[in-house]
């Protein structure tokens, strides 16, 4: 069972827009934390808005942050993305293709609080916007405590080619 007690959150995956729906926002993945009561505190998620940005956002005890991608997220191509939140200096981060790292402008007040034992829910998929949206995603990574190196993302993207993390 999984348990969150800092050090960031890191997830890399594959992910192509098949259609995006008139008012598509692409809810995937999710990753949410719970206390001993199973309240909800926090949650880091992705998205992608019709074929123009791609968002994480996260939230902690009543403060959220989010960023976009400096890359089009656009349908019919598979990109590869990389979503992160880092707990030294408390923003969120989004790259896309192994490019340029962009964070959160802001950062949270306090770190994000830890999470029970077994009280960690990943990979939630689905879509919101009240639109019907189809896409792929595939060679889902994560690390709950540490972030990704460079060489990690780097063999992960693979020059575009992909392959499962070493």
């Amino acid at each position: 069972a999984l348990a969150y007690a800092g050090g960031g959150l890191d997830s890399m995956f594959w992910v192509k827009i098949i259609t995006y729906g008139a008012s598509a926002q692409v809810l995937f993945p999710q990753m949410r934390f719970y206390d001993a009561g199973l309240n909800l505190l926090s949650a880091f998620t992705f998205n992608a808005f019709n074929a123009s940005i791609a968002r994480i956002e996260c939230s902690n005890d009543g403060e959220s942050l989010q960023v976009n991608s400096v890359v089009p997220i656009t349908a019919g191509s598979w990109f590869c993305i990389r979503a992160f939140y880092d707990d030294s200096d408390r923003k969120v981060g989004i790259q896309v293709n192994n490019g340029v790292v962009v964070k959160s402008s802001t950062a949270f007040s306090a770190p994000m609080p830890n999470a029970v034992k077994g009280n960690v829910g990943i990979w939630h998929f689905g879509s919101g916007g009240g639109s019907l949206d189809e896409f792929l995603a595939d060679e889902l990574v994560c690390r709950i405590g540490s972030l990704f190196t460079a060489a990690e993302v780097a063999a992960y993207y693979n020059s575009a080619a992909g392959r499962t993390f070493p």
